[in-house]
């Protein structure tokens, strides 16, 4: 075991319970780090109304509470200061990371703080910054450990495959982000020896390895103590290993598949109350062989109060919290791509009027008025009656929840919705071509779609579509078209209803061995690829489209949508501002209940550089200095100074290694600090200077003016050094800053004010003023020239003496 701290647990116990072997029930990551698991409470108040003595241990967010902060991220610092690379563009992720370490150290435990606090929510300016520090904490941990890409959703590891034996290694290997955290949190969790059973949920696939790497440590802690585990992905990954000894059997003693209500109290009363005969659900090995006892169907009515009082919601990184509720269990439908029905058994509701009871009651234990519906599918009669019963208790809650199309649609239903607190619906679209619906056996019209969803928006509720691209006989013109309709309706939301909360997604479609293109391919016009033989944990197959019909995919990127190409440009130029935590559902609700606006991009003041050399600047004491073996922008060109402003993400490199700028803290005039810069960098020295002013990194003595368009207190707009720029759509040009990584598209008009702007002599005020005056939309013109400027990608620039300035602008203001 790796020494070090260890991080201390403190487990909210509840009320006094019967006597007997403790439950420790534990939610692994990597699930999300915004709002809590369901399935944990929920079978902790299931054990707690029979009697059966309950913990919970939340790994998920005691995981990520330790490694994204400043004691973990110290921690995990000296193992970054070790790293050896393995190629260049690892050495390239350890350099960046080391750029950003002692800053995000810094800076990580005050983003937190911010990110939960609802405050942030309408303070953009703190909530990007906040973002950027947190992106900053993921880059080092994910460069301190071999192969591994992390963020708040997803992680990867190279080493990893869906093989059981990789995952064996996986849970052993000291490289292992998991290990590292869990070897702090783990032991003091099961020290009470009154812990007699431990249950681990799966219920997806990146909780496999972090469930895996737990229970070994805890069978390495406690040989005796008696693992189970459950959970969706579990369902789905033991139900092939019936009759055979599955590949974990040293390490889960027992697995309960599908529904766990029924079977875990059945357990715990055959293991500490000598209770006789089969267990629904339960997979164990008799014999040397996996045997599957048959499931049992549970009962909704009377549905046990989830126990969030035995997780620590406080953690979480949003404000709130938002809390998970269920109305309903299962799909009625049996769309092709999906699994849902395979692992969640039939359809089944609860009582509107016992889930409007529960939110209400769980509202009042916990001061939350926000929740989510965590329902498969939610169908028109269950939002209709909850909303009812919730009107009818004159609840003040907001909620979201996902639904699909339907003739039954109507305003009234829609406006029923938003008074009872409905604030966002997510509809799985999949697509808007009737063929390729018929195909997917949606049972959804293409006819009634943009009905359903302007009722919607014409209440108050924004929408986000789930899309899928690439199923089975999907032409590009039909993937073009699902595309096209999607941003028609988000822009259609932002621009007539005034609803900017409305988004969109699409994944590739894949194949679910559990689903029904995966049970009978033939059946889809597919013929499916086998995985080879180590990857034993697959649950999903490559289509083989030379025999299938071929893919769209190829021309996707290139034809159907210019956004990939576009973004695969951006992310080589910008890749250090690439972010890792992309926004989460529960903080695109919570916008959307407040009306806080969207933060967007971090921009800088709109001001103009005037060169004064008597000006007194100092180099800011947040900006941060490192000296990198290679350069963190491109990764082929060797050593550079590296200045990176921690509060933005801005970074400027100089190609000279092992620069020192220290003396450049101490305030002095612009000439002297041109003159300390000038012997390494030579003619570069001036504009660096001026563009680290700029950029926010020096303290200037006095502000920079700010730009005035209708009095042009400049002389001339120009680019700013470090854009690069790509063809995009015909017509269309996207630039990117290096020092920003921000990116924007321009069409023609946007376009012919960058030519001018790029050209050698600028844009000078004159020619923007006559620019100005013919423009068709003055606003939209004025528009992107403030676009160009607060993006770093120009700036607009007085070349004058101040006097003359001066002198110009009181004759102007004389005539």
């Amino acid at each position: 075991m790796q020494s070090g701290f260890t991080q201390s647990i403190a487990f909210a116990r509840g009320r006094a319970l019967a006597s007997g072997p403790v439950v420790l029930l534990i939610n692994p990551p990597l699930w999300s780090a915004h709002a809590p698991y369901l399935a944990i409470p929920l079978l902790a108040g299931v054990l707690r109304e029979k009697g059966k003595p309950v913990r919970c241990l939340d790994l998920n967010i005691e995981f990520l509470d330790l490694v994204v902060s400043a004691r973990g991220l110290s921690e995990i610092g000296k193992l970054l200061e070790r790293r050896t690379a393995k190629d260049i563009i690892e050495r390239q992720a350890i350099e960046q990371a080391k750029v950003v370490c002692a800053s995000a150290i810094a800076r990580v435990d005050s983003a937190r703080a911010i990110l939960r606090s609802f405050d942030s929510l309408t303070n953009h300016h703190e909530f990007n910054q906040a973002k950027i520090t947190m992106r900053d904490a993921l880059r080092v941990i994910s460069a301190s450990f071999d192969g591994l890409r992390f963020d708040l959703t997803t992680e990867y590891f190279d080493y990893l495959a869906p093989s059981s034996a990789a995952i064996r290694r996986a849970a052993t290997t000291p490289l292992s982000l998991y290990r590292w955290a869990f070897e702090k949190i783990i032991p003091d969790a099961i020290a009470d020896p009154d812990i007699g059973l431990v249950g681990i949920s799966i219920s997806a696939e990146t909780q496999l390895t972090p469930a895996v790497t737990a229970a070994t440590l805890i069978k390495a802690l406690r040989p005796n103590l008696k693992i189970v585990v459950g959970g969706n992905y579990t369902t789905r990954m033991m139900s092939a290993w019936s009759g055979e000894l599955h590949p974990f059997h040293d390490i889960f003693d027992y697995c309960i598949l599908y529904e766990g209500e029924e079977a875990l109290p059945a357990l715990y009363e055959r293991l500490f109350e000598r209770r006789l005969g089969p267990i629904p659900g339960l997979s164990e090995v008799i014999a040397g062989n996996t045997v599957h006892t048959p499931p049992v169907k549970t009962a909704l009515k009377h549905a046990a109060k989830p126990a969030f009082d035995l997780i620590p919601l406080e953690k979480y990184f949003s404000p709130g919290p938002v809390l998970p509720v269920f109305s309903s269990r299962g799909c009625a439908w049996k769309c092709a791509f999906c699994s849902i029905p395979y692992a969640s058994g039939s359809f089944r509701r609860r009582t509107a009027s016992e889930v409007a009871a529960e939110i209400a009651e769980l509202a009042r234990l916990h001061g939350s008025r926000y929740f989510m519906f965590v329902d498969e599918i939610m169908t028109i009669r269950s939002l209709t009656d909850v909303s009812r019963e919730l009107i009818a208790i004159g609840s003040p809650i907001k909620w979201y929840a996902e639904t699909r199309f339907s003739q039954q649609w109507t305003q009234d239903i829609a406006d029923e919705l938003y008074r009872a607190g409905c604030r966002r619906l997510n509809f799985g679209l999949e697509s808007y071509n009737q063929r390729i619906l018929d195909l997917m056996e949606k049972e959804v019209q293409v006819e009634y779609i943009e009905d359903n969803l302007e009722i919607c928006l014409k209440a108050g509720i924004a929408v986000h579509l789930f899309a899928i691209l690439g199923f089975p006989g999907e032409t590009l013109e039909e993937a073009a078209r699902t595309v096209a309709f999607c941003e028609r309706v988000v822009e259609r939301s932002r621009t007539v209803y005034g609803n900017a909360y409305s988004s969109w997604g699409a994944s590739r479609f894949t194949v679910d061995v559990h689903s029904p293109v995966g049970k009978d391919p033939e059946r889809f016009g597919v013929r499916l690829v086998e995985p080879p033989e180590n990857h034993d944990l697959s649950l999903s197959r490559e289509i083989d489209y030379v025999h299938s019909g071929g893919s769209i995919f190829e021309q996707v990127g290139a034809d159907m949508n210019p956004r990939a190409r576009n973004m695969s440009f951006i992310s080589q130029v910008s890749r250090f501002h690439r972010s890792l935590s992309t926004a989460s559902e529960e903080e695109a609700f919570l916008r959307t209940c407040l009306g806080t606006g969207l933060p967007g991009v971090a921009r800088r003041s709109l001001s103009v550089w005037e060169r004064l050399p008597e000006r007194n600047i100092a180099l800011s004491p947040e900006v941060t200095i490192c000296h990198t073996q290679r350069s963190v922008l491109n990764a082929s060109v060797h050593a550079h100074t590296v200045i990176y402003d921690p509060r933005t993400g801005y970074l400027i490199e100089l190609p000279i290694p092992d620069l020192n700028l220290d003396p450049l803290r101490i305030k002095q005039s612009h000439e002297s600090v041109v003159q300390c810069l000038a012997p390494h960098i030579g003619g570069q020295a001036d504009e660096t200077v001026a563009a680290l002013c700029r950029f926010g990194m020096f303290d200037l003595s006095e502000p920079l003016a700010a730009v005035d368009f209708d009095s042009p207190n400049f002389s001339v707009i120009v680019a700013e050094a470090h854009v690069h720029t790509q063809p995009s759509c015909p017509g269309n040009r996207v630039l990117v800053s290096g020092i920003t990584g921000v990116a924007s598209e321009l069409d023609g008009p946007g376009l012919l004010l960058w030519e001018a702007i790029a050209s050698p002599d600028g844009l000078t005020a004159g020619h923007l003023k006559s620019l100005m005056d013919i423009a068709v939309d003055k606003a939209r013109f004025t528009g992107d020239v403030r676009t160009l400027l607060e993006c770093g990608l120009a700036f607009a620039r007085e070349d004058r003496t101040r006097v003359a300035a001066d002198a110009e602008r009181l004759i102007a203001a004389a005539g």
